[in-house]
């Protein structure tokens, strides 16, 4: 989950918040509801106690006030601070953590090559099987990948790249690549260009290392192909791969 509860607010009427809120609890004394401020409206948070589903529940304006204290306590059990308090079951407060994450935009993970390596011997960046999704028009995405790249000949760099769908009205993306314990490529970009990482070398070729690959999109009305992981080698005939369960992950905003 991406966000915790960091204000509560009681009354019949919402109160006046802006995007930079959206961790904001509402308690809707007209309707005895628990809502949630998602960045653009008021989202009922069904489930919030005691399970069940359907609908949101109904509670006394001291349920939601207790609750919000588990969850702080919950927090610093966490951090082995505390314990819960305010007498409610773990389960109610994890019920409402879920109701709340329910709330917020799902990932959805794509896989490269259908859970198996991905290998290239071309010096020319080509599509990464698996690692891509097409964003739906009018669309704002946040996009993260985490890879694991290998080389057959360690003075010979997998460079990991980056490929824009067209139709994008903007656009940015930052790859970081491991080049030992304490060095790393980079590549920063924007819609302008594909991004692609220098050559170098890994310190070995029985190792797995880290890239990752982070941005975030805007598709305009007519967005066509797909955003693309790539990867290149530096020494054409050299074989280099990302690895098994290498994945990207996106989803789409809600502002």
């Amino acid at each position: 989950m991406d966000f915790f509860p960091v204000f509560v607010s009681y009354g019949a009427g919402p109160p006046a918040v802006g995007a930079a809120f959206a961790s904001i609890l509402w308690f809707d004394t007209g309707n005895a509801t628990l809502k949630r401020f998602n960045g653009t409206a008021w989202v009922d948070i069904a489930g919030a106690v005691g399970g069940g589903g359907g609908g949101p529940h109904t509670h006394p304006e001291s349920d939601i006030v207790n609750l919000v204290a588990d969850l702080i306590a919950l927090s610093d059990a966490i951090a082995g601070k505390a314990p819960l308090v305010h007498g409610h079951a773990q389960a109610d407060v994890t019920g409402l953590v879920a109701a709340l994450a329910a709330t917020e935009p799902a990932w959805t993970y794509a896989q490269v090559n259908g859970g198996a390596d991905f290998t290239t011997t071309s010096a020319a960046a080509v599509d990464a099987s698996g690692l891509a999704f097409a964003p739906a028009a009018n669309t704002t995405y946040e996009f993260e990948g985490r890879l694991m790249i290998r080389t057959a000949t360690a003075t010979v760099n997998p460079r990991v790249g980056l490929a824009w769908p067209t139709g994008l009205t903007d656009g940015v993306a930052r790859i970081e690549e491991a080049q030992s314990v304490t060095a790393q490529l980079f590549a920063h970009g924007n819609i302008n260009a594909p991004l692609l990482v220098a050559v170098g070398g890994l310190p070995n070729t029985t190792q797995s290392w880290p890239v990752l690959v982070r941005g975030m999109l805007r598709a305009g009305a007519t967005p066509a192909g797909q955003l693309r992981v790539q990867l290149a080698s530096e020494t054409a005939g050299t074989t280099v791969r990302i690895v098994a369960r290498s994945h990207l992950k996106f989803r789409a905003l809600a502002f």
